[in-house]
């Protein structure tokens, strides 16, 4: 079974009908970039090739889980979109993981959340080494 987990891992099956779109997606998120491509059926011969292309773009792709992750590197903030809306993301690189804390534009607006992102990161940054 986690071999199967693992083939189909961060690839989904789309058959979407009434947008004639079949194929598979491949998504997956590198250093906080989301890649997302489609491989149609038609235009990889089938439900078979396109799946075996998929594999191949994502192994080719997707960076192991511990590569794709700071190691080190600057405290910074910035926006980011996520389901059409807007955050202020504070990320703070300790160790070999990145802690973050989000704000919600539609929350607490656009400079209030910036201004609360900014402040969270230099309130955790203490005591920090640098």
């Amino acid at each position: 079974m986690k071999d199967l987990r693992a083939a189909y891992r961060h690839i989904t099956r789309i058959d979407d009908d009434h947008a004639r779109t079949h194929g598979w997606r491949v998504r997956f998120q590198t250093q906080g970039d989301l890649q997302t491509k489609l491989f149609s059926d038609r235009k990889h011969g089938g439900k078979s090739g396109a799946l075996k292309a998929a594999r191949k773009w994502r192994d080719e792709n997707k960076k192991p889980a511990k590569e794709s992750k700071p190691t080190g590197g600057t405290a910074r903030v910035r926006l980011s979109t996520i389901n059409g809306k807007q955050f202020w993301r504070a990320l703070l690189p300790v160790a070999d993981v990145t802690k973050t804390k989000s704000f919600a534009v539609h929350i607490y607006g656009r400079d209030e959340a910036k201004r609360r992102a900014e402040a969270w990161l230099e309130l955790n940054r203490e005591g920090i080494p640098s």
